[in-house]
């Protein structure tokens, strides 16, 4: 068994942690081994996660432990990210990282450090967006005697340079001069999420720099002066949503018993799992959908994609075959007889007079999801559903 810690748990230490949590046994069956992740280094308190129990702050911890044998660095910056590397390599770590800062500026030192202990430092998730090119150059073509890299950085930066060195002219000139031709894409996002075009903070977590929208928020009073604060409607629908992730389909699951269960792992916190509505999934398990749903080929929950769409798709400004990377997690689809129902579950209070327009509300998110599916499933979405726990209805949209 490999075992492996993970300094910095933010968008990408997190998101490392989930892949190779969701891809366990492919993983495993590649190495020849299982890799375990043995610690998780962050300042930020973990106690209320999944990852509660590998949670550590302390930096020696990794660098006394003999059995460490690999440490992802995602901490960011020059300056701790530097110290902890320099002290894992030392300790004879492997050390992998997506650092583009830390490589740019101390990666001739670090490199050395590594060969002097026998150990590798990978980078290649700094290079190029993550795009494979380091690997391909020392393996594929390690025959070839590689004298020069050049590489544009942008298409303006490009521009101005090819003006400043064939025209002669100085960089102010050349700034003035430049006109550039995709002005319109410029102002606008290159990616995009479901939950933008309505949806739930879930798709959020996956992306990394995405603009987004600005929403609203009433805030409640502080905890010390009310001696205690419920839980918001967004923090009990994520509760909702994490139960619904797990729990098995069939008529006869005992809810009581999967809620505790995650609250017993830590997936939920107490407070959570008192607040989910237990009497709404179980309604859910006795409708027609989870009926329809427990007939499928397939069912799949929590799946998360990322893909470049038609740019003019949700920009109609966009032309000429820009593309934008549309992101999100769809709650739940289901295969059955070659296509494909989706299914999103919502906890917002709806009535009779009011689920149409919430239907209405969310369609744009559905669509999108739709659209997404068809593409990576190479099958037809056949029908578009929400679920509605506080109301125990479906609406299709």
């Amino acid at each position: 068994m490999a075992n492996f810690a993970i300094m910095g748990f933010g968008t990408v230490g997190s998101g490392v942690a989930e892949v190779l949590r969701m891809n366990a046994d492919s993983i495993a069956a590649k190495l020849g081994e299982p890799l375990k992740l043995k610690y998780i280094l962050d300042v930020r308190d973990l106690s209320a996660t999944p990852y509660a129990g590998v949670a550590v702050k302390d930096f020696s911890v990794l660098e006394n432990d003999p059995d460490l044998d690999v440490v992802v660095e995602s901490i960011g910056g020059a300056k701790v990210a530097l110290d902890f590397t320099r002290r894992a390599l030392m300790a004879g770590k492997h050390v992998v990282t997506s650092n583009k800062e830390l490589v740019a500026s101390h990666g001739k030192e670090l490199l050395s450090i590594a060969r002097e202990k026998n150990v590798n430092y990978l980078f290649e998730a700094s290079v190029g967006g993550g795009i494979p090119v380091l690997r391909p150059l020392f393996q594929c073509l390690a025959g070839n005697q590689i004298e020069e890299i050049v590489g544009i950085l942008n298409g303006t930066t490009n521009y101005i340079l090819t003006r400043m060195v064939k025209g002669g002219i100085p960089f102010d000139e050349a700034l003035l001069d430049f006109q550039y031709s995709h002005a319109a894409a410029e102002k606008l996002p290159t990616k995009l999420t479901a939950t933008q075009l309505k949806g739930r903070e879930k798709d959020r977590e996956i992306v990394q720099e995405t603009i987004q929208p600005y929403v609203r928020r009433e805030f409640s009073a502080p905890r010390f002066l009310s001696g205690q604060r419920p839980l918001t409607g967004a923090e009990r629908g994520t509760a909702t949503h994490l139960v619904m992730q797990y729990l098995p389909l069939k008529e006869d699951t005992d809810v009581r018993a999967v809620v505790e269960d995650l609250a017993s792992r830590r997936f939920l916190t107490r407070e959570q799992a008192d607040a989910v509505d237990q009497t709404a999934i179980r309604r859910f398990l006795a409708s027609p959908l989870a009926a329809e749903l427990r007939k499928a080929d397939h069912v799949e929950r929590e799946f998360r994609f990322s893909l470049l769409m038609p740019g003019e798709r949700y920009f109609p400004e966009l032309a000429g075959g820009e593309e934008v990377m549309l992101q999100g997690v769809v709650d739940l689809y289901a295969e059955k007889d070659g296509a494909v129902t989706v299914v999103d579950f919502k906890t917002d209070y709806v009535t009779e007079d009011t689920i149409a327009e919430k239907a209405a509300h969310y369609r744009p998110q559905l669509e999108a999801y739709s659209a997404a599916l068809e593409k990576i499933l190479e099958l037809p979405v056949k029908r578009r559903v929400l679920y509605f726990f506080s109301a125990g209805r479906t609406m299709e949209v």
